[in-house]
């Protein structure tokens, strides 16, 4: 089925990342900071998940019907310790990278997600992962 609303994409990209984001028994990876959510940060690392929409566009001419195209930034954010290293949040942002490395998810179109950042943040370490992605509607004329 394809995400034709926000709604629905949302719900898509978050259903998949909730999914994916576990180990081997099945449980998180991290604690998850989803957008609006009451969250405390733990003290040990978390993810920060955050949807960025971009402006539409028609696809095809006329605008009328026809498919459009809905692009966006997934930036998931990796906190982990400072003055630690970076090798276990560097290990946990490839398994970020890895959950929505070119896949299609309810027609929602993936490409490849890289290290957009590093950096100190506050009183914590951040990797940024940005996942750029398309949702591509069609409507009938």
């Amino acid at each position: 089925m394809s995400a034709a609303t926000y709604t629905a994409e949302q719900a898509a990209i978050e259903g998949r990342l909730a999914a994916q984001w576990v180990d081997g028994q099945g449980d998180p990876l991290t604690p998850i900071a989803w957008p609006n959510v009451q969250f405390t940060p733990p003290d040990g690392p978390y993810l920060e998940a955050r949807i960025n929409n971009q402006q539409s566009f028609p696809r095809e001419i006329p605008a009328r019907g026809g498919t459009k195209s809905f692009p966006g930034l997934l930036t998931l954010n990796v906190y982990g310790a400072l003055n630690q290293g970076e090798g276990s949040i560097t290990a946990l942002a490839q398994t970020a990278i890895d959950i929505f490395e070119d896949v299609t998810v309810s027609g929602i179109v993936f490409r490849s997600p890289w290290i957009a950042n590093r950096g100190e943040h506050g009183a914590r370490w951040r990797i940024q992962v940005d996942c750029p992605f398309e949702r591509i509607t069609h409507t009938p004329a």
